[in-house]
């Protein structure tokens, strides 16, 4: 007799010998052939030598101690579930995406390779997705170039985009999209946030109003201030709105440059003033700015109105300190992506003479040739999208004396020059 509904098994009738009775075949057979074929084998070994017939109706009960699946169809614990669900890993090396990677968010911090297996072996209904959060270029390469991806060898994940990538069990599909936060695309991007004097202080203290800008640096996080914050330039920085913005130092009478700050941590934007117009120091825990929004200059206490500058101004480069030498010449990579819309080249003392102090910068010449044609003089320039040329005069650098207003050849190893380009 066979199980049951309820999986209970019984012995075929006339099975029970009866003391003295003779058994016959009719008697000890039936029930002995009746466990071997309704009874065990209809069980499950422990050594899974057979597969199961049917479904299995586990009744509330649970299945323990699983191991780690390794086939499609294998089941899961719930520690393998739970970390499938929140799958997460990052990867800074070229990486092979297999079976186990299913529903996976990669985050790539270094330009890499993610390489899915072979579209047969990962079957229907295998995805993943990445996170470009590195300097360059994300490359999804399906077997490692044997096999495409929307038709073609290769797809490209730029930095700061995200990829979800499918496959049908044969050919795979991916779909790029940037992140409205952060990303390349952000790059020198600014809205907003402009800079006037504040109405009841105008001595000291600076509104900026609501806007959004891209920080300085790669991966250019969009820094969002959602209402007018009110600074007071003469006080030392300090976070929110009619406090100090102060970087370091005392207020001097100069020029100041203003940025938007924030905490990555806590996600709080605030905003800074700095005599730096590229470098300034940054209060404890901020970690991300834009580049100069605005300057305005302290004459005599006072400060004067700001201005405001444009997002053409906003990709900015500034040469470390440059040697001076006759008939000599300089290539400066600027980094700019574009060539120069405008370049400043500036002298800086560096022993006091003619007037000048130490660290005093004076605006370049641009190159002059006196009345005689073989005296050469100045800062000849060549401006392009990835580096700046120069040549210097072959007779020397004029400047104006700051004392007596004459004119004189400097001596070279009294200055240095710097170049400012702006794109």
């Amino acid at each position: 007799m066979p199980y049951d509904s309820n999986g209970v098994w019984s012995l075929t009738p006339g099975y029970l010998a009866i003391t003295g009775q003779v058994v016959s075949p009719t008697n000890h057979n039936p029930p002995l052939e009746d466990i071997s074929t309704n009874g065990l084998s209809a069980v499950m070994v422990r050594d899974g030598r057979a597969p199961a017939t049917g479904n299995w109706d586990m009744g509330g009960f649970r299945l323990g101690n699983l191991g780690t699946p390794v086939n499609p169809a294998d089941a899961v614990t719930k520690a393998y579930a739970d970390g499938f669900s929140n799958a997460y890993s990052l990867i800074t090396t070229n990486t092979a995406v297999g079976a186990g990677d299913k529903g996976k968010w990669y985050r790539a911090t270094s330009p890499l390779t993610l390489a899915p297996g072979a579209a047969a072996t990962l079957g229907v209904n295998f995805a993943f997705n990445v996170k470009n959060d590195s300097t360059g270029n994300v490359v999804i390469d399906p077997s490692n170039g044997t096999e495409k991806i929307n038709g073609i060898d290769q797809l490209i994940v730029p930095q700061g985009f995200n990829a979800f990538v499918i496959c049908d069990g044969s050919n795979y599909f991916g779909y790029v999209n940037s992140s409205p936060l952060f990303g390349a695309h952000l790059q020198g991007y600014a809205f907003g946030m402009s800079a006037n004097t504040n109405t009841g202080t105008p001595a000291t203290n600076i509104d900026v109003s609501p806007g959004a800008s891209a920080s300085n640096a790669s991966p250019y996080y969009l820094l969002q201030l959602l209402s007018t914050i009110t600074k007071n330039t003469n006080n030392a920085w300090a976070v929110g709105t009619g406090n100090g913005s102060l970087d370091t130092g005392a207020i001097a009478n100069s020029t100041y440059y203003g940025y938007i700050i924030q905490r990555s941590d806590t996600g709080v934007v605030d905003v800074l003033t700095s005599l730096s117009s590229t470098a300034p120091t940054m209060p404890a825990n901020y970690d991300r700015r834009t580049p100069a929004l605005f300057s305005f200059t302290r004459t005599a206490g006072v400060n004067g109105a700001p201005s405001n500058l444009g997002p053409g101004l906003l990709k900015y480069f500034e040469s470390a300190e440059q040697t001076i030498t006759n008939a000599g010449t300089l290539s400066l990579s600027h980094g700019l992506g574009a060539e120069p819309k405008l370049v400043e080249t500036l002298f800086v003392c560096k022993t006091a003479v003619a007037g000048y102090t130490v660290g005093q910068k004076i605006p370049a010449q641009r190159f002059t040739i006196s009345s005689s044609a073989t005296d050469s003089y100045g800062v000849a320039l060549i401006m392009g999208p990835t580096s700046i040329d120069i040549t210097y005069g072959s007779s020397g650098q004029l400047i104006g004396s700051k004392t007596t207003g004459g004119g004189i050849v400097m001596v070279n190893a009294n200055w240095t020059m710097v170049v400012r380009a702006w794109a």
